[in-house]
């Protein structure tokens, strides 16, 4: 796809906020979530919160504000996000707070978002992270801007980028019992140079083994009018299930069993003939 003129703002008024706060609270968390805290200051970082089987338990963006390290969560994953975190806390100077009552967070796909943060009032936090790879800035702002900000939530445009992209949404594209390289965020999410976090002997060990059980993947329609969920077919044998649709119909993100998500692979949707396309991930 061509880099949007105008950059896609998405209003994430449902994703819950954490801050973590103390001296050390950069070092601490870059021993637990998947992407590279260590020369962090400033600006963001997309990663994941996995367990120790390598599972996601919430994707996460990592903004750096003043004084604190601000946590924005997948939806509905405040609470338990929390208490893991709290349970990993031993001396280390550090405290986390759920925010979510009062501040929520935006992402901003494509050129031009420092500019549009600017023009719309000021962030608590803010900086850039490329989520697809096109370039992209994460913000978190108070609630209390959200009927402001809502005009300017671009609902289809997201749903367009990030199914063209391969870029999954936690509890709708994937879930707690997918891994990294399931969810199609091996290489936007994970970093294979840091040092050790939670889940990473599994993650490299998939890494390297490069078998999967299934994988978030894009598939091309022959005809519009598929609507999620619906079956992915190989010579009648169910093999995968779509979980979003592009706007136009063209597109779909589906996770399809092995083998048969390698690109090239023709499947069927609806009676309609499907093509695997990617993932094409950041």
């Amino acid at each position: 796809m061509n880099t949007p003129a105008s950059p896609i703002v998405v209003v994430e008024a449902d994703r819950p906020v954490l801050a973590v706060t103390g001296a050390d609270r950069q070092t601490w968390l870059n021993g637990i979530v998947s992407c590279d805290l260590t020369n962090l200051t400033a600006g963001g970082a997309y990663g994941l919160l996995l367990s120790k089987q390598g599972k996601i338990q919430t994707d996460l963006d990592v903004i750096v504000g003043d004084g604190a390290l601000y946590l924005s969560l997948a939806p509905g994953k405040a609470a338990e996000t929390l208490a893991t975190l709290d349970r990993m806390l031993i001396m280390e100077d550090a405290e986390i707070v759920d925010r979510s009552d009062d501040l929520l967070a935006i992402r901003i796909h494509g050129r031009g978002g420092d500019a549009w943060l600017k023009a719309h009032g000021a962030a608590v936090a803010s900086g850039a992270v490329d989520f697809t790879g096109i370039g992209g800035h994460a913000a978190i702002v108070h609630r209390s801007e959200l009927e402001a900000l809502q005009p300017h939530h671009d609902r289809e445009g997201w749903t367009r980028l990030r199914v063209e992209r391969g870029f999954g949404v936690y509890g709708v594209d994937y879930d707690l019992a997918d891994n990294p390289h399931e969810a199609a965020l091996d290489r936007c999410a994970i970093s294979f140079s840091k040092g050790c976090y939670l889940g990473q002997e599994v993650v490299c060990m998939q890494d390297m083994r490069g078998k999967l059980k299934r994988r978030l993947s894009i598939l091309e329609l022959s005809a519009p009018g598929v609507a999620a969920p619906a079956a992915v077919l190989q010579g009648g044998t169910d093999v995968g299930e779509v979980r979003s649709v592009s706007p136009d119909g063209k597109l779909c993100l589906a996770r399809i069993s092995a083998p048969h998500f390698e690109i090239g692979t023709v499947l069927s949707v609806a009676d309609e003939r499907a093509v695997v396309v990617g993932p094409k991930g950041a």
